[in-house]
């Protein structure tokens, strides 16, 4: 699947979206409180078969 399939069926893809664009309240409720509380774990599965060397 391409990187920008994964994204889109993530939570906070779809908060973003429904935030900005549906609502319009832009305050997305995202999984992440700041930048430090991400997962890097889950941020790297994104790139695991998507790297050609």
């Amino acid at each position: 699947m391409e990187l920008n399939q994964l994204v889109v069926y993530q939570n906070d893809f779809n908060n973003g979206v429904e935030a900005i664009l549906v609502s319009k309240t832009y305050n997305p409720a995202w999984s992440s409180a700041s930048i430090h509380d991400i997962n890097f774990e889950k941020v790297n599965k994104f790139f695991e078969n998507h790297i050609e060397l």
